[in-house]
């Protein structure tokens, strides 16, 4: 079933829910969060958001009508995407295409157990790991 969302930039009081989403969803859905230990990823994924919401944008999904977040894309320059996420229950409504179409993306830099499935549907794009350090 899809969901008719309003795509928007982020505000500021949006960023609580980013951080809290991003820190603990990449941590149980990637095998860097899992693999590293839960000190050293915290202080180092930190800064990895940090750096992206300084440095890049980022679009909000919310439904049609609502003010309810449903999900996120965080890019730097539109073609390289630092994080998508999509709340576990509003997931396979369409929203994180929404988001994903939204932008002339190349790449992305945070592969989570999602990403084959990604791969798929976008399959000219490139996973680059390094895209946060450039913005390319």
């Amino acid at each position: 079933m899809a969901v008719e969302v309003h795509i928007r930039p982020a505000i500021p009081d949006d960023h609580n829910l980013i951080w809290a989403t991003w820190l603990e969803n990449y941590k149980h859905s990637s095998s860097l969060g899992r693999r590293v230990r839960p000190d050293v990823y915290y202080a180092g994924q930190r800064k990895v958001i940090d750096h992206a919401l300084k440095q890049g944008e980022t679009l909000i999904a919310s439904p049609l009508g609502d003010d309810l977040i449903v999900g996120y894309l965080v890019h730097t320059n539109a073609s390289v995407i630092q994080y998508c996420y999509v709340k576990q229950s509003f997931r396979r409504m369409g929203i994180g295409k929404a988001l994903l179409t939204a932008l002339p993306w190349k790449e992305f830099t945070h592969w989570t157990d999602d990403c084959a499935g990604l791969m798929k549907k976008f399959p000219n794009v490139v996973y680059n790991p390094y895209g946060a350090l450039h913005g390319s």
